[in-house]
């Protein structure tokens, strides 16, 4: 080859080593991004997995255990109890509830 067409080509090898740099850089930040998602993946499926653990061992304490009818009795009874304190201090003679009604009813209903 003569020492002109060597130039020639040298100039054009640079160019071929820029795209073929830049086609490695490509490739390296698919590599980079494929492998964060296969990170997020496994992480993903580790963290699903001890969830799983987790209520699994969660659910056969609750089968094991039924805390929801004593826990729905208790709260029965508790309302019960309540009710029956409010129905007695608001029915009791003198209690604020009665002493309004009586005068709103005094003052519709005057007594002849």
């Amino acid at each position: 080859m003569s020492g002109k067409s060597k130039n020639d080509l040298s100039g054009f090898e640079e160019v071929l080593d820029l795209v073929n740099e830049k086609k490695r850089g490509q490739r390296e930040e698919k590599i980079g991004a494929e492998y964060d998602i296969q990170s997020f993946l496994e992480m993903e499926r580790e963290r699903l997995d001890k969830t799983y653990s987790f209520l699994k061992v969660v659910s056969k304490i609750f089968n094991q255990h039924p805390q929801t009818a004593p826990l729905i009795s208790k709260s029965e009874n508790e309302i019960s109890e309540k009710e029956n304190i409010l129905i007695k201090s608001l029915t009791s003679e003198k209690s604020f509830f009665i002493r309004n009604l009586n005068s709103l009813f005094d003052s519709f209903y005057p007594k002849s």
